[in-house]
């Protein structure tokens, strides 16, 4: 009878030590599945802050061009006038 009792408390054991396994591999598994989300949003804010800032970049570079053409458009007009009047 003793035996009986003895494999009744083993497979409660047994038992009780596969829900604590379970329990942690479910716990684990969704510490990964956080860390991947974390992970996957700072790399697409990352990324979207590289863009803008290669935007910017971009658009301050347009403007410094912009303003060198009107520069030299400035420069160049009466000469362009002339040009026209000599040879119209």
């Amino acid at each position: 009878m003793l035996l009986v009792y003895d494999a009744i408390i083993l497979v409660m054991v047994f038992v009780k030590s596969c829900n604590v396994i379970l329990f942690l591999f479910q716990y684990y598994e969704a510490l990964l599945v956080e860390a991947r989300s974390k992970m996957e949003s700072s790399m697409t804010e990352a990324v979207e802050k590289a863009a803008a800032s290669e935007m910017q970049d971009i658009q301050n570079e347009l403007e410094k061009w912009t303003e060198e053409r009107n520069a030299i458009a400035e420069v160049t007009y009466p000469f362009s006038i002339a040009f026209g009047l000599l040879f119209n």
